[in-house]
């Protein structure tokens, strides 16, 4: 984990100080996304066309980790570079209540502290724009994106899941709600699409956090008849389940309604992408996608 982000670090190094044209980096984080789910990663179900193409003319890192199996641990550690338990966060905010176990567990942090330089409060040193859409999950009230580095904040607070699902009213403080039709996942690509308009030839740092594919499981209205149509066409629909603890994990892809949640993520990377193709930003922007 240490390599790995010393060396995230040394290509951003590279690129802010050996080009007279500084690069613009995106990057972005799907929320619960399965090792399995996308067309390239071995899905016949689902349906990545843009993901999967990306993924073709870029670098892919099969022997990377995150350092939690958990969200908050996880986004403390790509924001600070640190492993989860340096910062002390090693469980989702808050946790679950871990009274009375047999072994005893760590005491954690409810925010990322201030204290921590993070990957954006670093682009900022180097003259860069910063900007955040989706989910944060790193803190309350001034624990937001805002104190920890980032000039603009769109989505970003304490919850780790969409609060009013995927429709609008999205009963969250830090988005104003769209039309009733509107897709979470489309408006905050429009956010970043809108934010990449105004910056002009700034350097930026947009760090692009999508909620999905996060509970609840709330398709997209567009594209769920696609799956439907194409759940009904399997000859065998029977599920196969394995008890994983106190959870349970369904062995087949056949979930329509998860299926459209992916589609909808997949044309929205695809949306970022053709974004900054069209505004001749492609050459000269890194695009991390995990």
């Amino acid at each position: 984990m240490k390599k790995y982000f010393i060396f995230f670090i040394l290509i951003i190094a590279f690129f802010c100080k050996k080009e007279e044209k500084k690069q613009n980096f995106i990057f972005i984080l799907v929320d619960d996304l399965g090792w399995t789910d996308l067309g390239y990663s071995g899905s016949t179900f689902h349906e990545t066309p843009n993901i999967d193409a990306l993924r073709k003319v870029r670098i892919q890192f099969t022997n990377a980790y995150a350092s939690s199996p958990v969200c908050s641990p996880t986004r403390a550690a790509i924001m600070t570079g640190k492993h989860s338990a340096r910062v002390n966060i090693t469980d989702w905010i808050p946790g679950l209540s871990l009274k009375n176990k047999k072994l005893k567990t760590p005491e954690d942090l409810f925010e990322l502290p201030l204290k921590e330089n993070t990957l954006a409060e670093s682009f900022k040193k180097n003259g860069y724009h910063t900007f955040f859409a989706g989910k944060w999950h790193l803190g309350k009230e001034d624990f937001h994106p805002e104190q920890q580095g980032f000039d603009i904040n769109k989505g970003g607070y304490h919850k780790g899941s969409p609060r009013g699902g995927y429709y609008s009213p999205y009963d969250n403080p830090k988005l104003k709600d769209g039309s009733k039709a509107e897709y979470l996942t489309d408006r905050l690509t429009s956010e970043s699409i809108r934010y990449i308009d105004s910056i002009k030839k700034n350097p930026f740092f947009l760090f692009l956090s999508y909620y999905t594919v996060h509970t609840p499981i709330e398709a997209n209205k567009k594209h769920l008849k696609k799956f439907e149509d194409k759940l009904a066409a399997i000859k065998n629909t029977d599920s196969i389940y394995k008890k994983e603890g106190a959870g349970t994990t369904t062995l087949k892809q056949q979930n329509a309604e998860y299926a459209s949640m992916l589609y909808a993520l997949d044309e929205n990377v695809g949306r970022i992408v053709k974004k900054i193709k069209d505004d001749g930003l492609y050459e000269n922007t890194t695009i991390i996608f995990t």
